[in-house]
């Protein structure tokens, strides 16, 4: 006697998949950012830099890396207007 269960819904609409970006992998992304491997890991971890964990490895999509990039450019800012960056006088 067969389930109901496994009968899969036939008159479900889908919309379209639009292609997917390839990731980046954390050596890609560390040698863009011109840090060592193990910072990636750390901004991963810390929630500070988005990625997507497969299997044992840590993916980056290209638009996260951008927007991390740019939240760090903000940061300095803000730093140098409130002027606590060393140096300047």
């Amino acid at each position: 006697m067969k389930s109901d269960c496994a009968k899969m819904p036939t008159d479900i609409k889908h919309k379209p998949l639009k292609p997917l970006k390839p990731l980046l992998s954390l050596e890609e992304v560390a040698s863009k950012l011109r840090v060592h491997r193990t910072t990636v890991s750390r901004y991963a971890y810390s929630g500070e830099l988005r990625c997507v964990p497969i299997g044992r490895r840590l993916m980056f999509d290209e638009d996260d890396v951008v927007h991390f990039i740019n939240a760090r450019k903000q940061l300095f800012e803000n730093w140098v207007s409130q002027g606590c960056v060393m140096g300047k006088e």
